[in-house]
Order: C-alpha cells, then sequence, then structure tokens
C-alpha cells in the first residue's frame, strides 16, 4: 500500500497539483495545524435535535450532525497542494525531506479520513431531495459526504471542506456511507482537471485509502467484490443544491412523494434562502427590502451562473451524465462527479451513464436538462417569489447560454476579433462534419491551431495545399465506417422501431419510453444508412 502510494502521489502531479512539502512555518503544529475551522451554518440554518443515528426521515431541519467513521490505518493515495494552499494550508513545490514528506502524509491521512479531527470541526450532513431522471425522489441527502466546516482561504473568501466516503448519515439509507478508492480517485482526477479547463467547479484536495475494504459490484457481471474504500477530501464554496430547496415539496398528480419538510415553507425556505445569498450572492440582494424580491434576485443569479456552465460543458465535451436536481449546485459549479464522460469521437447523443437509455443526459439534451432543473428550484420558491418573478428570472436562462456558447465555440474556432452573421452557420458546418465523420471532437478542435496565423493581409490568401498538413492530421482522427457502424448499433429492431413510431407520447410513456428516444433512434437509423 505505501508504494502504491509513493506512486500516486507522483502519479497525479498533473499542472498545478504537486507533492506537499511541510512549511517551516507550521513545522511544529503540523501541515493542518493553521487551520481554524467554522460552521456558520449551525447558527443560521435548522438543525436536528438528533445528532446522527439511522437512516430516517429528517423533518424540520436542513442540517444533522454526524461523527465520521474511522478508517483502518489510513493511508495517503494523493494531494494537491493548489487546492490546500487555496484553504490556507502551506504547501510547496520545493525539494522537501522525504521524511518530512511522510510526516505531512501521514497527518493528512489521520485528519483528511475523519480518523483526528480538525480544529473547529464541526461535521455535519445536509438534507435534500431530488428528481432523478424527471421523478421526484423525496429524501436523499448527504449518505456519503460529511461537511466538516469552513475555512477563510488565501483569497479571503470562504471555503467549505467535506470528506466523501467517510462514514454513514441518517441520509445513507441502505448504503454504508463509503466510496471505492476508484471512485475517489476519479473525482480527484475530475474536479481538478475541470479547473485547469478553466470550468467552475468543486475542487478536490486529496484522496485517503486504507486497509478497510467495502463491497461494490463492478465489470457488468453483478458480481459483489471487495474494494479499498476511499475519502475523497472536497473544497467548494459551497454545497448547496437545488434539492436543498425542494424539502418542502408537496404530493401532487405527477409526483406521489413528498419533501420531509412538507408545510413547512416558512420555517424552511426563508433562513436557507439568506444564508445561500449571503453565502453566494451577496452583492444581490445587498439592497433589496424584501424578502420577495430578495428571492427572485436569487434566482436569476442562478440562472445566470447555471447557463453559462452549462455553455462551458458543451465547450469541452464535458457531460455530467447524471444531472437530477439534487447534482446540480446553486453556486455554478460542477458537482459530484459520478458516470461523467467527455465526447471523444464527436456524437450529440453520447451519454456515460448506462443507466440513461433514454439518453436524458447526453451531450444533445444537457443544455435542456439544466433549464428544466432550474424550472424545478423555481417552483420550489415559489411561495417565497413575487407574482411573475419565476418566469422573468427563467427567461434569461437561454440568451445567456447561447451568448456564452457562441463566445466559447467562436474562441474554440479561433474567431476572436469580430463577430460574423454566419459565426453559428459555421460552427454548426463544422460539428455535422464531425458528427458524420465520427471524428474525435477535442483533437479536430485543437488541430485549428495547427495553420499559421498569416503575418501580413497579403497572405491571409494561400493555397490550398498550404493546408494539406492540418487536413491530413483532421482526416486522422476520423473514423472508419466499421467504427461508425459499431457506434451506431441499434437499440430497437428496424421493424420495431417503424410500430414505435406511429405510437402517441401516451401509448410509449407505458412503454417507459419518449418521443425522445424514438426521434435518436430514428435519426441514428438513418446515419447507419
Amino acid at each position: 500500500m505505501r508504494s502504491a502510494r509513493r506512486w500516486l502521489l507522483l502519479a497525479v502531479q498533473f499542472g498545478t497539483a504537486r507533492g506537499l512539502a511541510v512549511g517551516s512555518a507550521h513545522a511544529d503544529m503540523g501541515l493542518l495545524g493553521c487551520l481554524r475551522l467554522e460552521n456558520a451554518a449551525l447558527n443560521v440554518l435548522r438543525v436536528d435535535p438528533s445528532p446522527g443515528g439511522p437512516p430516517r426521515a429528517v423533518r424540520g431541519a436542513h442540517i444533522v450532525r454526524v461523527t465520521p467513521t474511522p478508517l483502518e490505518n489510513p493511508v495517503l493515495v494523493a494531494a494537491c497542494a493548489d487546492t490546500l494552499r487555496l484553504i490556507g494550508v502551506a504547501g510547496g513545490e520545493r525539494d522537501g525531506d522525504a521524511d518530512a514528506l511522510e510526516q505531512a502524509a501521514d497527518e493528512l491521512a489521520r485528519s483528511l479520513s475523519g480518523n483526528e479531527p480538525l480544529q473547529g470541526a464541526e461535521p455535519t450532513a445536509a438534507c435534500y431531495c431530488g428528481y432523478q431522471f424527471g421523478v421526484f425522489a423525496g429524501q436523499l441527502g448527504d449518505g456519503a459526504a460529511i461537511t466538516l466546516g469552513e475555512v477563510k482561504g488565501a483569497d479571503g473568501k470562504l471555503w467549505q471542506l467535506q470528506l466523501k466516503g467517510a462514514g454513514p448519515t441518517p441520509f445513507s439509507r441502505m448504503a454504508d456511507g463509503r466510496k471505492a478508492l476508484r471512485a475517489a480517485v476519479r473525482e480527484f482526477l475530475a474536479s481538478e482537471a475541470m479547473h485547469a479547463l478553466g470550468v467552475p467547479t468543486t475542487r478536490a484536495a486529496a484522496i485517503v485509502s486504507s486497509e478497510s475494504r467495502i463491497m461494490r459490484g463492478e465489470g457488468g457481471d453483478g458480481k459483489q467484490r471487495a474494494e479499498h474504500c476511499g475519502v475523497v477530501t472536497r473544497v467548494a464554496r459551497s454545497f448547496l443544491r437545488f434539492g436543498s430547496f425542494e424539502v418542502c415539496h408537496a404530493t401532487n398528480s405527477t409526483d406521489q412523494r413528498e419533501g420531509p419538510s412538507v408545510g413547512l415553507d416558512e420555517e424552511m425556505l426563508t433562513p436557507l434562502l439568506d444564508h445561500a445569498l449571503e453565502r453566494l450572492y451577496p452583492e444581490t440582494a445587498a439592497d433589496l427590502p424584501t424578502r420577495e424580491a430578495r428571492a427572485a434576485a436569487f434566482l436569476r443569479a442562478v440562472v445566470e451562473r447555471t447557463a453559462r456552465l452549462a455553455a462551458k460543458w458543451q465547450a469541452v465535451g464535458f457531460v455530467h451524465g447524471v444531472l437530477n436536481t439534487d447534482n446540480m449546485a446553486i453556486s455554478g459549479d460542477t458537482i459530484d462527479y459520478g458516470p461523467f464522460g467527455f465526447v471523444n469521437a464527436y456524437d450529440p447523443d453520447y451519454s456515460p451513464n448506462a443507466a440513461d437509455a433514454g439518453g436524458r443526459y447526453s451531450y444533445r439534451e444537457q443544455p435542456r436538462i439544466c433549464f428544466w432543473n432550474l424550472e424545478r428550484l423555481a417552483e420550489a420558491l415559489e411561495p417565497l417569489l413575487p407574482p411573475g418573478g419565476a418566469k422573468d428570472a427563467l427567461g434569461g436562462y437561454w440568451p445567456t447560454f447561447e451568448r456564452a456558447q457562441r463566445a466559447a465555440f467562436r474562441e474554440k474556432l479561433g474567431l476572436l476579433v469580430v463577430e460574423h452573421d454566419d459565426d453559428n452557420a459555421l460552427l454548426a458546418s463544422f460539428l455535422d462534419t464531425l458528427e458524420r465523420s465520427g471524428a474525435d471532437f477535442t483533437n479536430c478542435f485543437r488541430a485549428l491551431s495547427r495553420v499559421d496565423v498569416p503575418a501580413s493581409a497579403a497572405e491571409c490568401v494561400r493555397p490550398p495545399q498550404a493546408f494539406d498538413p492540418v487536413l491530413d492530421y483532421l482526416l486522422s482522427q476520423c473514423a472508419s465506417a466499421e467504427n461508425l457502424l459499431k457506434r451506431l448499433r441499434p437499440v430497437f429492431h428496424p421493424s420495431a422501431l417503424a410500430r414505435l413510431q406511429q405510437l402517441d407520447a401516451k401509448q410509449l410513456g407505458s412503454f417507459g419510453l419518449s418521443q425522445a428516444v424514438i426521434q435518436r433512434e430514428t435519426r441514428r437509423a438513418a446515419r447507419r444508412e
């Protein structure tokens, strides 16, 4: 385990993520001795009177006090100095004494596994609900995440620290509150890579593993296997989600479940709104006198940040994979890296989620689902909003998204000077060519950088053969006909698809299908032909 840990400490040192050395100013009290955690949420949100406990419904409370479950012989797997510096922890790029590095690694392993408390930490788990695949699921909550508290970072901002995989909470339902090491590594690498790409995201400070094992199924054969536990330390401005505002959800003809705090709108939503505004949007509501005005301003701000985030995702080819309302943060940051993926061969219908047969969370649908989730957030905020407040706020989503997406793709295409009316047509043509050829999304945009920038206006007109090296590279990124056919394997037999095309939405719904699924399969059938 120790040799594997040493290898990973080096292996993950990409970009700004580097091994840690003990800062001389904190040599006596350890690397984390400078941290002084607080938990302001305990003073402003409703806290469940019963700490910890077994899985249960939590009514009338936003958070529950909990205690992390210790790991057996925790070992540091990886640490990101850039994220640790963000929260005010000393760490450097200098070559450190091997013994000092080992000392820091052991300290990080103990404190960031939950085995030893950090100064001032008051661990909590949050209650929230969520729409999963379009259906309200009732109470969900932090079943595998424990927030330790918050600390003022080097930038003067408040950052929350959270351990994911640190043991069960009242929201764990039938789960064990643990995460497999492979899942922790995946989130660590993904969140730091997204940050390096300029996409708003939660950050990752460290991964801790141990001799503790958990049973997980992997490999598609349904068999359970013993795997090492992994705890990832997440850092964010806030871990509040759209689903945090859905705890007062009432049952209706569409949703048969209700939130755990139904009927407590005033007691639950008002303090949550005030806390969210103070933490994330202090300038938005500074001079607004009424709760209705603050709620409307809050929704507008979340709509704008979410639209910009969705545009960033599309530009880098990121597909979240499970955009339920409980997996979207009101901060406008990417959160919860579960079955995520990046588009390789360009396919707008790509979804990394094996359970998403309908393509609800595909690359193509991602911006629409973000808007759908914002509509659900607006519904949850309805008791606080003025008449027409939800419609006004939601009306800004698509214009903001389209502007941000256009700007991002113009930059990827190298159109950096003047916008033209045909820029959108140029992008659509480029993406259509990628789709028809099965070419690699990222590599083909990157290939455009191989075109030499003309030194003068006279050089702007060049013979076609001047672009041959770039075209040869682009052609090398295209898929063969055989590979394209594999990617376009039919979900339905052609005769079955023909019959399904004759059904209306209600009839399709009885089979668990939708018009969108049939339209997708019709497009894929046409491409196969």
